[in-house]
Protein backbone atom coordinates (compact mmCIF):
# COMPACT_ATOMS: atom_id res chain seq x y z
CA UNK A 1 0.00 0.00 0.00
CA UNK A 2 3.02 2.46 -0.64
CA UNK A 3 3.05 4.97 -2.72
CA UNK A 4 6.07 7.16 -2.22
CA UNK A 5 5.46 9.83 -4.61
CA UNK A 6 1.58 10.53 -3.68
CA UNK A 7 0.33 12.98 -0.92
CA UNK A 8 -1.44 11.38 2.07
CA UNK A 9 -3.62 12.56 4.23
CA UNK A 10 -3.67 10.48 7.62
CA UNK A 11 -5.52 12.49 10.52
CA UNK A 12 -3.08 11.47 13.33
CA UNK A 13 0.58 12.85 11.34
CA UNK A 14 -0.70 16.01 13.32
CA UNK A 15 2.63 17.10 12.49
CA UNK A 16 2.98 16.78 8.66
CA UNK A 17 -0.87 18.36 7.96
CA UNK A 18 -0.36 21.49 10.38
CA UNK A 19 2.66 22.39 8.36
CA UNK A 20 1.03 21.66 5.14
CA UNK A 21 -1.73 24.04 6.47
CA UNK A 22 0.44 26.90 6.63
CA UNK A 23 2.35 25.66 3.39
CA UNK A 24 -1.25 26.00 2.05
CA UNK A 25 -2.91 29.26 3.60
CA UNK A 26 0.34 31.15 3.33
CA UNK A 27 -1.54 33.96 1.90
CA UNK A 28 -4.41 34.06 4.33
CA UNK A 29 -2.08 32.98 7.69
CA UNK A 30 0.55 35.35 7.65
CA UNK A 31 2.19 37.41 10.33
CA UNK A 32 -0.07 40.72 10.12
CA UNK A 33 -3.47 38.06 10.29
CA UNK A 34 -1.96 35.69 12.89
CA UNK A 35 -1.69 39.02 15.09
CA UNK A 36 -4.88 40.26 14.74
CA UNK A 37 -6.43 36.64 15.83
CA UNK A 38 -4.21 36.89 18.83
CA UNK A 39 -6.10 40.21 20.02
CA UNK A 40 -9.89 38.17 20.01
CA UNK A 41 -11.75 38.09 22.61
CA UNK A 42 -10.73 34.30 23.72
CA UNK A 43 -13.99 33.85 25.54
CA UNK A 44 -16.40 34.44 22.48
CA UNK A 45 -14.14 31.87 20.53
CA UNK A 46 -16.15 28.80 18.98
CA UNK A 47 -15.48 26.91 16.15
CA UNK A 48 -19.07 26.74 14.96
CA UNK A 49 -18.64 30.65 14.01
CA UNK A 50 -15.32 31.87 12.58
CA UNK A 51 -17.33 35.00 10.90
CA UNK A 52 -14.43 36.52 13.02
CA UNK A 53 -11.60 35.11 11.52
CA UNK A 54 -13.12 35.44 7.78
CA UNK A 55 -13.52 39.86 8.71
CA UNK A 56 -10.32 39.91 9.69
CA UNK A 57 -8.70 38.19 6.81
CA UNK A 58 -11.00 40.39 4.75
CA UNK A 59 -9.72 43.78 6.45
CA UNK A 60 -6.46 42.81 5.70
CA UNK A 61 -6.39 41.09 2.66
CA UNK A 62 -9.78 42.72 0.71
CA UNK A 63 -12.75 40.63 0.25
CA UNK A 64 -12.21 36.75 0.52
CA UNK A 65 -13.75 33.70 -0.07
CA UNK A 66 -14.99 31.78 3.38
CA UNK A 67 -11.34 30.32 4.82
CA UNK A 68 -13.18 27.16 5.38
CA UNK A 69 -14.26 26.49 1.85
CA UNK A 70 -11.00 27.93 0.72
CA UNK A 71 -9.02 25.57 2.69
CA UNK A 72 -11.22 22.57 1.62
CA UNK A 73 -10.26 23.72 -1.84
CA UNK A 74 -7.09 23.34 -1.37
CA UNK A 75 -6.66 20.47 0.71
CA UNK A 76 -8.83 18.61 -1.80
CA UNK A 77 -6.25 19.57 -5.05
CA UNK A 78 -3.24 18.90 -2.94
CA UNK A 79 -3.67 15.63 -1.86
CA UNK A 80 -3.87 12.55 -3.76
CA UNK A 81 -5.50 10.23 -1.11
CA UNK A 82 -6.49 10.06 2.46
CA UNK A 83 -6.00 6.93 5.33
CA UNK A 84 -9.10 5.96 6.93
CA UNK A 85 -10.39 2.61 8.71
CA UNK A 86 -13.37 -0.04 8.35
CA UNK A 87 -14.12 -1.87 10.93
CA UNK A 88 -16.21 -5.03 10.05
CA UNK A 89 -16.07 -8.94 10.66
CA UNK A 90 -15.99 -10.45 7.97
CA UNK A 91 -16.39 -14.88 7.59
CA UNK A 92 -12.98 -14.44 5.65
CA UNK A 93 -10.80 -11.42 4.40
CA UNK A 94 -9.73 -13.45 1.15
CA UNK A 95 -12.65 -12.03 -0.74
CA UNK A 96 -11.51 -8.14 0.23
CA UNK A 97 -8.13 -9.31 -1.15
CA UNK A 98 -9.04 -10.43 -4.16
CA UNK A 99 -12.03 -7.99 -4.82
CA UNK A 100 -11.26 -5.30 -2.72
CA UNK A 101 -13.75 -3.95 -0.22
CA UNK A 102 -17.14 -3.27 -1.93
CA UNK A 103 -20.33 -1.07 -0.61
CA UNK A 104 -22.85 -2.41 1.50
CA UNK A 105 -24.90 -4.68 -0.58
CA UNK A 106 -28.20 -5.14 1.12
CA UNK A 107 -29.02 -8.46 -0.91
CA UNK A 108 -25.96 -10.20 0.23
CA UNK A 109 -26.78 -9.63 3.81
CA UNK A 110 -30.40 -10.92 3.28
CA UNK A 111 -28.75 -13.96 2.07
CA UNK A 112 -26.04 -14.00 5.00
CA UNK A 113 -29.04 -13.71 7.71
CA UNK A 114 -31.33 -16.27 5.91
CA UNK A 115 -28.07 -18.67 6.10
CA UNK A 116 -27.40 -17.29 10.27
CA UNK A 117 -30.54 -17.25 12.00
CA UNK A 118 -33.05 -19.44 9.56
CA UNK A 119 -35.65 -18.10 6.35
CA UNK A 120 -38.76 -17.58 8.91
CA UNK A 121 -41.45 -15.50 8.18
CA UNK A 122 -40.56 -13.10 11.27
CA UNK A 123 -37.04 -12.93 9.64
CA UNK A 124 -38.98 -11.42 6.52
CA UNK A 125 -41.22 -8.98 8.77
CA UNK A 126 -37.82 -8.11 10.54
CA UNK A 127 -36.81 -7.07 6.43
CA UNK A 128 -39.44 -5.67 5.70
CA UNK A 129 -39.03 -3.27 9.21
CA UNK A 130 -35.47 -2.40 8.23
CA UNK A 131 -36.74 -1.79 4.68
CA UNK A 132 -39.42 0.72 5.29
CA UNK A 133 -39.22 2.03 9.01
CA UNK A 134 -36.83 4.07 11.20
CA UNK A 135 -35.97 6.49 8.08
CA UNK A 136 -35.11 4.35 5.15
CA UNK A 137 -32.66 2.19 7.12
CA UNK A 138 -31.95 0.20 4.38
CA UNK A 139 -31.43 2.68 1.93
CA UNK A 140 -29.12 4.62 4.85
CA UNK A 141 -26.80 2.25 4.88
CA UNK A 142 -27.09 0.09 1.03
CA UNK A 143 -24.08 1.18 -1.25
CA UNK A 144 -22.02 2.50 1.30
CA UNK A 145 -18.78 2.27 2.71
CA UNK A 146 -18.31 3.95 6.25
CA UNK A 147 -15.18 4.65 8.00
CA UNK A 148 -13.45 6.40 11.05
CA UNK A 149 -10.07 8.41 10.79
CA UNK A 150 -9.23 7.03 14.01
CA UNK A 151 -8.22 3.22 14.12
CA UNK A 152 -8.85 3.06 18.14
CA UNK A 153 -12.34 4.77 18.00
CA UNK A 154 -12.80 1.68 16.18
CA UNK A 155 -12.32 -0.11 19.58
CA UNK A 156 -13.73 2.22 21.71
CA UNK A 157 -16.62 4.33 21.03
CA UNK A 158 -17.78 2.59 17.50
CA UNK A 159 -16.42 -1.34 18.94
CA UNK A 160 -20.36 -2.39 17.47
CA UNK A 161 -19.11 -3.03 13.97
CA UNK A 162 -16.07 -5.26 15.28
CA UNK A 163 -18.37 -7.55 17.80
CA UNK A 164 -21.24 -7.67 16.21
CA UNK A 165 -20.23 -7.04 12.12
CA UNK A 166 -23.01 -5.40 10.01
CA UNK A 167 -25.37 -2.30 11.31
CA UNK A 168 -27.90 -4.98 9.47
CA UNK A 169 -26.78 -8.05 10.55
CA UNK A 170 -26.75 -6.89 14.14
CA UNK A 171 -30.58 -5.24 13.60
CA UNK A 172 -32.08 -8.50 12.69
CA UNK A 173 -30.53 -10.41 15.02
CA UNK A 174 -31.82 -8.25 18.02
CA UNK A 175 -35.28 -8.24 16.37
CA UNK A 176 -35.03 -12.49 16.59
CA UNK A 177 -34.21 -12.02 19.82
CA UNK A 178 -31.02 -14.45 18.39
CA UNK A 179 -27.48 -11.79 18.97
CA UNK A 180 -25.58 -14.75 20.54
CA UNK A 181 -25.77 -15.83 16.82
CA UNK A 182 -23.22 -13.13 15.73
CA UNK A 183 -20.69 -13.77 18.38
CA UNK A 184 -19.73 -16.98 16.64
CA UNK A 185 -19.95 -15.36 13.61
CA UNK A 186 -16.52 -13.53 11.58
CA UNK A 187 -13.35 -12.39 13.29
CA UNK A 188 -12.66 -8.51 14.22
CA UNK A 189 -10.75 -6.89 11.44
CA UNK A 190 -10.29 -3.14 11.01
CA UNK A 191 -9.14 -2.49 7.26
CA UNK A 192 -6.74 0.42 6.88
CA UNK A 193 -7.84 1.79 3.60
CA UNK A 194 -5.83 4.43 1.04
CA UNK A 195 -8.87 6.45 -0.44
CA UNK A 196 -8.59 8.25 -3.71
CA UNK A 197 -9.34 11.56 -4.07
CA UNK A 198 -11.47 11.15 -6.66
CA UNK A 199 -13.89 8.82 -4.28
CA UNK A 200 -13.74 11.57 -1.28
CA UNK A 201 -17.06 14.25 -1.82
CA UNK A 202 -15.93 18.23 -0.80
CA UNK A 203 -17.83 17.80 2.42
CA UNK A 204 -14.75 15.23 3.96
CA UNK A 205 -12.39 18.31 3.15
CA UNK A 206 -14.51 20.96 4.10
CA UNK A 207 -14.97 18.80 7.79
CA UNK A 208 -11.14 18.48 7.82
CA UNK A 209 -11.18 21.74 6.63
CA UNK A 210 -12.44 23.18 10.10
CA UNK A 211 -10.95 20.40 12.47
CA UNK A 212 -7.36 21.80 10.87
CA UNK A 213 -8.87 25.72 11.44
CA UNK A 214 -9.85 24.97 14.79
CA UNK A 215 -5.84 23.21 15.66
CA UNK A 216 -4.40 26.17 14.53
CA UNK A 217 -6.92 28.42 16.18
CA UNK A 218 -6.30 26.70 19.66
CA UNK A 219 -2.45 26.98 19.23
CA UNK A 220 -3.23 30.76 18.77
CA UNK A 221 -5.60 31.53 21.19
CA UNK A 222 -4.68 29.15 24.08
CA UNK A 223 -1.20 28.48 23.67
CA UNK A 224 -0.55 27.01 27.06
CA UNK A 225 -3.70 25.00 27.18
CA UNK A 226 -3.86 21.53 26.11
CA UNK A 227 -7.46 21.20 23.70
CA UNK A 228 -8.43 17.79 23.58
CA UNK A 229 -12.03 18.62 22.48
CA UNK A 230 -13.53 15.04 20.66
CA UNK A 231 -13.07 15.24 17.02
CA UNK A 232 -15.72 13.89 14.66
CA UNK A 233 -14.22 11.41 12.38
CA UNK A 234 -17.12 9.41 10.62
CA UNK A 235 -17.89 9.62 7.00
CA UNK A 236 -18.66 7.16 4.32
CA UNK A 237 -17.94 7.46 0.12
CA UNK A 238 -19.82 4.96 -2.32
CA UNK A 239 -17.28 3.07 -4.34
CA UNK A 240 -15.01 -0.04 -3.96
CA UNK A 241 -11.25 0.26 -2.34
CA UNK A 242 -9.28 -2.07 -5.06
CA UNK A 243 -7.25 -4.78 -2.98
CA UNK A 244 -3.86 -3.35 -3.56
CA UNK A 245 -4.88 -0.25 -1.21
CA UNK A 246 -5.70 -2.16 2.09
CA UNK A 247 -3.79 -3.27 4.86
CA UNK A 248 -5.57 -5.76 7.68
CA UNK A 249 -5.41 -5.13 11.63
CA UNK A 250 -6.26 -7.87 13.51
CA UNK A 251 -7.47 -7.16 16.76
CA UNK A 252 -8.01 -9.39 20.53
CA UNK A 253 -11.39 -10.29 21.45
CA UNK A 254 -11.26 -11.53 25.03
CA UNK A 255 -14.01 -11.86 26.96
CA UNK A 256 -13.45 -9.98 30.70
CA UNK A 257 -15.77 -9.48 33.76
CA UNK A 258 -16.79 -6.27 34.59
CA UNK A 259 -17.89 -4.87 38.17
CA UNK A 260 -20.75 -2.24 38.90
CA UNK A 261 -22.52 -0.80 41.54
CA UNK A 262 -26.19 -0.72 41.63
CA UNK A 263 -27.41 1.94 44.09
CA UNK A 264 -30.80 0.52 43.57
CA UNK A 265 -29.93 -2.80 45.31
CA UNK A 266 -27.07 -1.43 46.91
CA UNK A 267 -25.19 -4.67 45.26
CA UNK A 268 -21.91 -5.17 43.69
CA UNK A 269 -22.78 -6.89 40.36
CA UNK A 270 -20.44 -8.47 37.93
CA UNK A 271 -20.98 -9.38 34.50
CA UNK A 272 -18.93 -10.67 30.99
CA UNK A 273 -18.52 -8.32 28.69
CA UNK A 274 -16.42 -8.70 25.15
CA UNK A 275 -13.67 -5.90 24.82
CA UNK A 276 -11.12 -5.41 21.83
CA UNK A 277 -7.92 -4.31 22.13
CA UNK A 278 -4.28 -4.63 20.45
CA UNK A 279 -1.79 -6.46 22.91
CA UNK A 280 0.91 -7.79 20.43
CA UNK A 281 2.00 -6.11 16.66
CA UNK A 282 -0.81 -5.82 14.18
CA UNK A 283 -0.72 -8.27 10.88
CA UNK A 284 0.15 -6.24 7.84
Amino acid sequence: MSLPTAKVFKWSRKSEWRKTFFDLMDDFADEQVLVETQKFEKARFSIEDISWLNEIISRIKGPQTDVQIRLAERLQKYYDFAIAFHGCRPSSVESYKKQGLRPSDTNELRRIATELFGDTPRLHESFQELQNGYGGYESHNNGKIFFSLIKHTLLNEWNGYLLNGSEFLAAIANRLNVTDKLIGYGKPVIVECLISREQLDFSFWKSIAAHEIEDVLNKILFPNAECKRRVSTGFYISSAIPPERLKFHFPNELVVQTEYFDFDTNQIHRVMERKLCFNQKVAA
